[in-house]
């Protein structure tokens, strides 16, 4: 797509109101990749099936996630030579065999620690507020009598 038609059309969505601005546009595509986000993951998914099927990008987004999934891991299963699936079986079967139990407690554990950096943090911010010194700079005030030598 040319600029000039990507501006017109740009230029056309803030006349009807809808404000795009690219930059903020960028950063949020920027935060989506870095933070890993769950729609990234299904957008990177859905390019992937788009690419692997020659399917148009906006008909696979109409397709259920499970099919999405499926049929890419299926075809990918398929590509992989038999050493590099027995090691992807193996790791399946790994992951598998751990109770659920085990997760479970694995998470608790993990809300606790984060939990208690949280703490650890507020405590932190609190200290530093008390630390401070809350006394005003005052000027220095010079002496303009001495009332020592003075009797009154």
């Amino acid at each position: 797509m040319k600029k000039s038609s990507l501006k017109r059309k740009l230029k056309t969505l803030n006349e009807q109101g809808n404000r795009l601005n690219p930059s903020s546009l960028l950063i949020s595509f920027i935060k989506n990749v870095l933070t890993d986000s769950a729609d990234f993951h299904y957008r990177k998914l859905c390019r992937a099936y788009s690419k692997t099927f020659f399917t148009p990008l906006h008909e696979v987004y109409q397709l259920p996630y499970v099919q999405v999934y499926r049929d890419l891991m299926e075809n990918r299963i398929e590509e992989m030579d038999e050493e590099t699936m027995l090691n992807f079986v193996s790791s399946v079967v790994q992951n598998n065999d751990r109770s659920e139990e085990a997760l479970l407690q694995e998470q608790i554990q993990r809300f606790l620690k984060e939990e208690e950096t949280k703490k650890v943090k507020k405590k932190r911010v609190k200290k530093q507020v008390v630390k401070k010194d809350m006394t005003p700079d005052l000027p220095e005030v010079k002496k303009v009598f001495d009332f020592k030598d003075e009797e009154f």
